[in-house]
């Protein structure tokens, strides 16, 4: 009798069994892949659509490397002996018109005296740079002798993605040609060295940089032009250049190449929660007004030093890298909206950026080799001047544009952007100062510079031939 009740018991349980795994296959029939698209998950056809117009670029750059002008030198030749060192750049563009107009990163292809660009279907051209943006590393080429319709991308809108949207990578990585990777949006209006820059954990390697960052429409929606890593290779921390940013110098091909970006005078820092218990905001969010340029078109509209931005445009601001962003990529002319906390008030100001004045005028110059800064490029700082470079947009004096390579100034830290403040105890205000000091027959020149609240002095002894 026990065992017919535990016989009884197991039948019990078998069915209730039986029961449930019925109705489990029943529900798993209903998810069951319908057809091979159901089953293949893929990338392929972003792939087939973009990766076409991503290109290999090749450029010859000639760098000088001096045997220099010193006492070893001239001892024994008599004169300064220079050696030429060719070297190969390599990267990655990106076709965005038919006609074969390309993007990519002006560190690929600065200097270079020779551009070829390789085709994902290996033809080759040569190409030359009709527009250049250094502030933001990216310059465009135009591939010469093209006879037919070539594949481009289409520009996608960087303001609309989010992050965790998926990506692609597609670029000369390592020079093995096109190699794409995949990854997502991991921030964005990321504040790098001054530059604002998507950051994404798509692998971007060595000859990635000046590729394409597309969405899954196969959108350019950014450029890479940077990693964060130790080892040189990718750490999972890559960073692109948005699409708003490559479109105005797209724009700028028919106005002859230069690239103008909206001006606001405003000098922003993020919002620090030190900085938020100060103000007695709930949060910190959103930037603080350090500085205001004279001209400034957001401080005829109202804005103050100390005022919080919030927003801009109706999109929220959570540190200076975004605000800096939303007015780079909103057209000259076009209106910008802020969203201001003032005391504990809320106020709208809207403000129309400009053009950035040249005033001073610039007066760039190269000074001459009896000068013994042979070679050096200065100009007067403005507003434009700051913008063209990335320099302080409240800067004023006579700053250093570049340095030649064969320039001691280089030795002795001398950098593009230090303001020259003095020459031998004379204050220099202007480039017309500058030249006329070192036009005397001068033996030693020292020069104090400013490099942001920091000051350095550095002498050079002419030669006897000065």
């Amino acid at each position: 009798m026990k065992n017919l009740k535990y016989l009884a018991g197991y039948v019990f349980f078998l069915t209730l069994f039986i029961k449930g795994m019925s109705v489990y296959a029943s529900s798993q029939e209903q998810a069951l892949p319908q057809s091979k698209l159901d089953i293949t998950l893929s990338f392929a056809p972003v792939v087939d659509l973009a990766a076409p117009a991503v290109v290999e670029i090749y450029a010859l750059q000639v760098v000088e490397n001096p045997f220099i002008d010193d006492a070893f030198s001239q001892f024994f030749f008599g004169f300064g002996v220079t050696r030429n060192q060719i070297e190969r750049s390599l990267g990655s563009g990106v076709i965005v018109k038919s006609n074969g107009v390309v993007i990519t990163n002006y560190h690929v292809v600065k200097n270079g005296k020779q551009i070829k660009i390789k085709l994902s279907d290996h033809r080759e051209f040569d190409a030359e740079i009709i527009a250049k943006d250094i502030k933001n590393d990216l310059a465009a080429l135009k591939l010469k002798d093209v006879k037919d319709t070539l594949p481009c991308l289409v520009i996608g809108d960087s303001n609309a993605q989010k992050i965790g949207d998926l990506v692609l990578a597609i670029g000369n990585s390592f020079g093995l040609g096109n190699t794409v990777t995949d990854g997502i949006i991991s921030a964005l209006n990321r504040n790098v060295g001054g530059r604002v820059l998507t950051q994404t954990n798509a692998a971007v390697n060595p000859g990635n940089s000046g590729g394409a960052l597309v969405n899954m429409k196969g959108e350019l929606i950014g450029v890479p032009t940077a990693i964060l890593s130790r080892t040189g290779t990718s750490n999972g921390v890559g960073f692109a250049i948005p699409s708003a940013l490559v479109i105005a110098v797209i724009n700028s091909i028919d106005n002859g190449g230069k690239v103008i970006r909206p001006w606001d005078g405003v000098v922003v820092q993020t919002v620090t929660p030190d900085i938020a218990n100060s103000l007695g905001l709930s949060k910190p969010q959103g930037v603080i007004v350090k500085a205001l340029h004279p001209s400034s078109p957001a401080k005829e509209s109202g804005l103050k030093v100390s005022d919080v931005i919030t927003a801009v445009n109706d999109r929220k601001i959570m540190d200076s890298g975004g605000y800096a962003y939303e007015v780079a990529s909103t057209p000259i002319g076009n209106k910008v909206t802020l969203q201001v906390q003032r005391s504990d008030k809320p106020i709208n100001l809207t403000f129309t950026p400009i053009v950035p004045p040249e005033n001073p005028p610039a007066e760039k110059t190269t000074l001459l080799k009896h000068t013994g800064l042979g070679g050096v490029i200065v100009a007067n700082l403005s507003p434009a001047v700051a913008s063209e470079y990335g320099f302080d947009p409240l800067g004023e004096g006579t700053v250093i544009i570049s340095i030649p390579s064969d320039n001691p100034l280089l030795v002795l830290g001398v950098q593009q952007g230090d303001v020259i403040d003095t020459v031998n105890d004379h204050k220099i205000k202007a480039v017309e100062d500058l030249t006329g000091i070192l036009d005397h027959p001068l033996k030693h020149v020292t020069i104090v510079l400013k490099r942001g609240n920091k000051t350095m002095s550095v002498s050079i002894e002419r030669s006897k031939n000065h």
